[in-house]
């Protein structure tokens, strides 16, 4: 995983936890771009979708990180 994807990251993490849930969103779907972080990138898309109450949202991120995943202990732990 790259340095400028992990500065991402960052970022988006913290405006997740500064309540800055657009800019995070916006931030996660550039980082699902990337193959490295497609899959946690769109399962904190995911989390973020259910706590706007977007819950179709919710759904469609969380398939597609089950999409790109095959190893259902990766996504089992991401989602605890």
């Amino acid at each position: 995983m790259s340095t400028p994807e992990l500065a991402l990251w960052h970022r988006a993490e913290q405006d997740a936890a500064q309540d800055r849930l657009d800019a995070a969103r916006e931030t996660y779907e550039q980082l699902a771009r990337h193959p490295d972080w497609r899959v946690p990138a769109e399962l904190r898309l995911s989390h973020l979708a259910q706590q706007q109450g977007r819950l179709l949202d919710a759904g469609e991120a969380i398939l597609a990180a089950a999409a790109g995943e095959q190893d259902e202990g990766v996504l089992a732990a991401a989602v605890v």
